[in-house]
């Protein structure tokens, strides 16, 4: 067979079969995966472990790479008179200590080498939930609840690590004990504040689980506008706000929040390049312009023809006229900022004539 090394010395494509599943080794990663009818196919993959050390891990006076190169190479029964526990105990071993040197804090319990030898791709499903990282408070018995978790009920395990859930643990400060209780006593509130916007809204709105949590019974319809699509777009575009800055903005005029977290909002803040202080300032000094500079034409202009927010209200300024036929046109052509305002400058009857509607039926004919 051929050699399944890379240049770099990294294993590659290779598949390490247990009873329970098998572990597939790529070039600088190890990915779990349990029996399914389909085995072959790379889609079965569900975790992913970087290490990309993997081929120095040792087995007795051997390199494990050599090890499993012996494996592969010789008849199937040899299997058996291998010793898979130790294989499985090294492989554990590894990945644990690559853990604590990234993350000394990092709480792995002793037991999680004894699940190893009995079954290798719980032991990777356990490691890489990110739950042992992820929650400082962490202890032996949130261990001894998510590994029995794993065996009797894979849907609850999947919830308290998923991805969303990691960021409620490192973002929004919850423990694994709360979300295992809520999971249990109030799954669509759960769902709730583990949802993909929750979790934006941890990351980036500052927000806490706990004001989340409390949010949630005190003003539900608050807490759907505070981590609605807009809202937590302008937590992490231009915007630049905190979930505590626009909760105060929600109690203090809603009208204003709507503006500011709307769809078009939001355009103007990823495309235009605006920040959510100056939109603020503008739609309480200059409400008419601020309406303009965030209408949807307006938008369109942004993110379709790399006009910036800055630029266009300068010629809100200077010229509303100009402003208007220009935000108009765009609509109608596909010419750029640029174009249309020398057009505009140089042969206003021109201009007036290429982006007429009936030009735009020219255009789209």
């Amino acid at each position: 067979m051929a050699d399944f090394l890379g240049k770099a010395g990294y294993l590659e494509g290779v598949r390490f079969p247990f009873k329970d599943g098998n572990i597939i080794i790529t070039e600088n990663s190890v990915y779990s995966c349990p029996n399914t009818p389909n085995s072959d196919d790379n889609s079965c993959y569900i975790k992913e472990i970087d290490l990309r050390k993997l081929s120095e891990i040792s087995f007795g006076d051997k390199k494990l790479v050599d090890v499993i190169r012996e494996l592969l190479t010789k008849e199937q029964k040899l299997f058996e008179n291998m010793d898979i526990v130790a294989i499985r105990t090294s492989i554990a071993s590894s990945l644990i200590e690559e853990i604590k040197q990234a993350m000394p804090d990092a709480k792995i319990p002793d037991k999680l080498l004894s699940i190893a030898e009995v079954d290798l791709t719980k032991c990777l499903d356990l490691l890489s939930s990110g739950v042992m990282v992820n929650d400082i408070n962490f202890s032996e018995q949130d261990f001894d609840e998510l590994s029995q978790l794993y065996d009797n009920n894979l849907e609850k395990f999947q919830a308290l690590t998923s991805a969303e859930a990691a960021d409620t643990y490192l973002e929004g400060g919850a423990t694994f004990q709360e979300l295992s209780q809520l999971y249990d006593n109030n799954l669509e509130k759960f769902q709730a504040l583990t949802s993909a916007e929750a979790a934006d809204t941890y990351l980036e709105g500052s927000a806490t689980f706990q004001e989340l949590s409390q949010l949630y019974e005190a003003n539900y319809q608050k807490f759907e506008a505070l981590t609605s699509k807009g809202a937590v777009d302008t937590y992490f575009l231009n915007g630049k706000v905190t979930f505590q800055e626009l909760s105060q903005l929600y109690e203090a005029n809603k009208e204003k929040f709507e503006a500011l977290t709307s769809l078009e909002a939001s355009d103007t803040y990823s495309s235009g390049s605006v920040s959510f202080q100056e939109l603020s300032q503008l739609y309480d000094t200059k409400y008419q312009k601020f309406e303009a500079l965030t209408s949807v034409e307006a938008t369109y202009i942004y993110y379709s023809r790399g006009a910036t927010f800055e630029e266009l209200s300068q010629l809100y300024d200077t010229n509303q006229q100009k402003f208007k036929y220009t935000t108009i046109a765009f609509l109608e052509t596909d010419a750029t900022f640029k174009e249309l305002r020398q057009l505009y400058d140089a042969d206003l009857d021109k201009f007036k004539a290429l982006t007429s509607q009936e030009a735009a039926y020219t255009y789209k004919a």
